[in-house]
């Protein structure tokens, strides 16, 4: 996986986007399953991980957050989570004022 810390970083903004019931509009250039093209290595194949000097423990950690982020990318698209209150208990279409100053 290339841009491995970009790809936490927005591994991360996803979460707490998510944890903050926060409706996130924007376009992909894939689905989500298909945004991150990470390397897995097969299951026991401890001297592949080894070789590319990470960890197999490091790479499973890597697959679950990937995983975890497909999910709720896929459940922030759905018609409950969109319709859901925020946070903030607003209902869906009132807006919410932004401070940025």
């Amino acid at each position: 996986m290339e841009r491995k810390d970009e790809v936490r970083r927005f591994i991360t903004l996803i979460d707490e986007l998510y944890e903050h019931k926060v409706k996130l509009l924007c376009t992909m250039e894939a689905p989500p399953h298909r945004l991150f093209l990470h390397d897995r290595a097969p299951p026991g194949d401890i001297a592949d991980a080894g070789s590319r000097g990470v960890s197999r423990g490091e790479r499973e950690d890597e697959a679950f957050a990937f995983d975890r982020a497909v999910s709720r990318l896929m459940e922030m698209q759905s018609k409950e989570y969109l319709e859901a209150q925020t946070h903030a208990g607003e209902a869906d279409g009132d807006a919410q004022k932004v401070n940025t100053t």
